[in-house]
């Protein structure tokens, strides 16, 4: 009885760290319900979504395949498992799981973005943009739907669609990545004005991606934004945005440049990834 008390206090407790952010304390509290009771699916559920939330993914598939093996058609599992694949660039593998998951419960709205987001990551946007087609039909008050299908667009080289959608997407919040592409497919329209300087006063001053605003607006020098990007990620995506600047300025062969170093250093899943991808095909 004690044993059975102690596994449903970790439990809640293990759902509260969930709630607060507090992953490494979530880790903890669903480990020691699964040692208490290792056929629990809720315990292996919400574990793998506190490691997949500190970045250990291989080991969050592990326990989302247990969740699997104990509840095989519950649609959350399958879903939380194609996200991890999906940050490992395995993106058949996260399409399958998502496509398994919308089988379970056709109303899963996410699992078609994220559909959509593997397919876009993976090089294939036909197919990206077909799906974020049908949930923008489905649910038309969506915003990752009008962004994802923004950063679609713009990998086509439709830049009126793209500034479209991504406009569409703002309305529901101010996501810094979102203004940046808006501003980036902009460019491309001659006479276009550009709001970037009111954009940017939304985002707190030094929080990455400010700085990229900071270089945009002349603020910043492409060697500037390289010394103040403090992480691998954040060194790799200045990379791909110096790229953009130098498209802008017409400087075809120091963007190429750029745009390859960001290209070899972006993790599979950054959407500045097949956005690189699509400018150097457009460049060379």
């Amino acid at each position: 009885m004690l044993r059975l008390f102690a596994a449903i206090l970790h439990f809640r407790r293990g759902h509260r760290c969930l709630k607060q952010d507090d992953f490494g304390g979530a880790l903890f509290h669903f480990s020691r319900v699964l040692k208490a009771n290792p056929r629990n699916y809720f315990a292996y559920h919400n574990r793998g979504i506190a490691l997949q939330a500190m970045g250990t993914y291989a080991s969050s598939i592990a326990d989302f395949d247990q969740a699997i093996k104990l509840q095989p058609k519950n649609a959350a599992s399958y879903a939380a498992r194609g996200i991890s694949r999906k940050f490992l660039g395995d993106f058949e593998g996260a399409i399958e799981d998502q496509t398994r998951a919308l089988g379970l419960d056709p109303k899963l709205i996410a699992a078609l973005n994220e559909i959509a987001a593997a397919s876009h990551c993976s090089g294939d946007i036909d197919r990206a943009l077909i799906h974020l087609t049908n949930v923008v039909e489905r649910a038309p008050s969506d915003p990752e739907a009008f962004k994802l299908r923004g950063y679609v667009q713009f990998c086509r080289g439709k830049f009126e669609a793209a500034m479209a959608d991504l406009r569409r997407s703002l309305e529901f919040g101010a996501d810094p990545y979102a203004m940046l592409f808006h501003y980036l497919a902009q460019s491309r329209l001659a006479g276009a004005a550009s709001a970037l300087e009111l954009l940017a006063a939304n985002l707190k001053s030094g929080q990455w991606p400010a700085p990229v605003f900071e270089l945009y607006l002349g603020r910043l020098s492409d060697t500037d934004l390289l010394a103040v990007a403090s992480t691998p990620d954040e060194r790799a995506e200045a990379q791909f945005y110096i790229g953009e600047w130098l498209v802008m300025r017409g400087e075809r062969e120091a963007a190429i440049s750029a745009l390859k170093a960001a290209l070899h250093s972006l993790p599979p899943w950054f959407i500045e990834r097949p956005a690189a991808t699509a400018e150097l095909a457009r460049l060379t």
